[in-house]
């Protein structure tokens, strides 16, 4: 019987299976606490990721408060994002911080700067099965993510202002701005006013760039985040920007479309009948701000008072709308009220802003009794225009990168970044360069530019980058 006892293997199984039940359970319950931490990790880190994606889609470089509201938001929306498997959800999910750059980390509270958003989630605790019978600490969990938010500018003319050295760049609506460029070599200080390189064209010459100038819809996308200032001799480009006024010169621009923009008041007289014009004193421009009447070789950006030259006022009433009293009243020329641009609309038969610069429709009482040359004209003739067609009102607007350009900015690379662009309305033909100047734009401020705004120019890429 002992003999038979020793050898009989019947419940042996059961034997083994008893001593490693524990083991078993042990295994079991460690891979459902992982399993829990696992859920409870992609859970934050799935908050994380859409409160930065939300976030970042508000950084535009212009909307006012965009940084505060963006995190209120950005929060707000997280909280209907419960996470399930943590014992203390309560109270917001995430937090929200911004950054200028990743490389290294710069943390920062400015509109302007802003371009990446930072959400961290709530640190969250799972309770352990299997650990809390072994009186094991709940399992912890914190996440986060990081969203960019990319500018991409196209269509848009190559130019550049620089931020003032102790703050931001700010403009009001009719508010008008001499624009010299920065000469060949020179170092672009605060407040300077360039032209940029536009994007695959090579060796980057006057021609490439007055290309870009003249064009009515330029063919380039710009990386706001890499924008390369042009350093060269920039001083024939005055036929370029007066195509928008049907002067091109005599130069060629390699077939780029750039019809004249519907004139109503020519600001010159043709030179002899040429595509050429020459100042007369029978021709009055839109009148310029107080401050920047006359000439000033200063190469930067100079803003105006927003008032305008009383007596340059008077004569442009009285050469282009003599007898036109009530129009005169409506356009008194001070900070605040209608712009040149609106008085140019207004002229066209466009009432501003809010029909988004629609076809012309010109009004026989706004006939002018001055020297002016009426672009195409339902009710009459079309005038013969050196280009042969007469293009969009918004040819007289064209756009400017506001960029930072202190050394920190633009690093080694010699690159410059913007969060930022404006809107100009060209007041006036531009002069032919002088030995005191090298080509001056007055210029008019409309607006800052949106991602998805009526411009069309600025486009918004909102990617996870970390």
């Amino acid at each position: 019987m002992l003999r038979t006892a020793m050898t009989d293997e019947r419940g042996s199984v059961l034997v083994f299976f008893a001593l490693a039940l524990p083991l078993l359970v042990g295994v079991a319950g460690f891979s459902i606490d992982l399993a829990r931490v696992q859920t409870l990790d992609g859970e934050q880190q799935r908050v994380a990721d859409a409160a930065a994606l939300a976030a970042a889609k508000w950084l535009d470089g212009a909307t006012p408060l965009a940084t505060a509201r963006a995190a209120g938001l950005a929060v707000n929306m997280a909280q209907g994002a419960r996470v399930r498997t943590a014992k203390d959800n309560a109270g917001d999910q995430v937090t929200i911080s911004f950054l200028s750059s990743v490389d290294p980390p710069m943390a920062t509270t400015s509109v302007e700067a802003a371009r990446y958003a930072l959400a961290v989630s709530t640190l969250r605790h799972a309770t352990p099965w299997f650990g809390a019978i072994l009186r094991a600490a709940d399992m912890p969990s914190r996440k986060e993510a990081v969203a960019e938010s990319r500018l991409v500018a196209c269509n848009v003319t190559p130019l550049m202002i620089c931020k003032p050295a102790n703050g931001p760049f700010t403009a009001f609506r009719g508010q008008q701005f001499r624009l010299t460029a920065t000469g060949q070599g020179s170092q672009y200080l605060p407040g300077a006013f360039g032209y940029l390189d536009p994007p695959n064209a090579g060796n980057v010459g006057t021609s490439e760039v007055a290309e870009h100038i003249a064009g009515a819809r330029p063919p380039a996308c710009y990386n706001t985040s890499g924008l390369s200032p042009n350093t060269g001799a920039m001083q024939s480009l005055h036929n370029a920007w007066n195509t928008r006024f049907d002067f091109p010169g005599a130069g060629s621009l390699n077939g780029v479309d750039a019809p004249p923009a519907p004139n109503f008041v020519s600001h010159y007289v043709r030179s002899k009948g040429k595509c050429d014009y020459e100042v007369s004193a029978a021709a009055q421009s839109l009148p310029r701000d107080t401050n920047l009447v006359g000439s000033d070789t200063s190469q930067v950006a100079t803003p105006g008072t927003g008032e305008w030259d009383a007596a340059q006022r008077e004569r442009y009433f009285a050469i282009n709308h003599k007898g036109e009293t009530p129009l005169k009243d409506a356009f008194p020329g001070k900070p605040g009220g209608p712009t040149r641009f609106d008085l140019y609309l207004r002229e066209l038969g466009i009432s501003p802003p809010g029909d988004e610069y629609s076809t012309p429709n010109y009004l026989s009482s706004d006939r002018p009794k001055g020297p002016v040359r009426l672009a195409e004209d339902p009710a009459g003739p079309k005038p013969k225009t050196c280009y042969g067609s007469v293009g969009a009102v918004t040819r007289r607007l064209f756009y400017v990168a506001v960029v930072d350009c202190s050394q920190a900015a633009s690093g080694s690379n010699g690159l410059f970044q913007s969060r930022q662009y404006a809107q100009f309305f060209m007041t006036e033909p531009m002069a032919a360069p002088s030995a005191t100047d090298s080509g001056t734009v007055y210029g008019e401020f409309v607006r800052m530019v949106r991602p998805g705004d009526s411009s069309g120019v600025l486009h918004q890429i909102v990617q996870l980058v970390r």
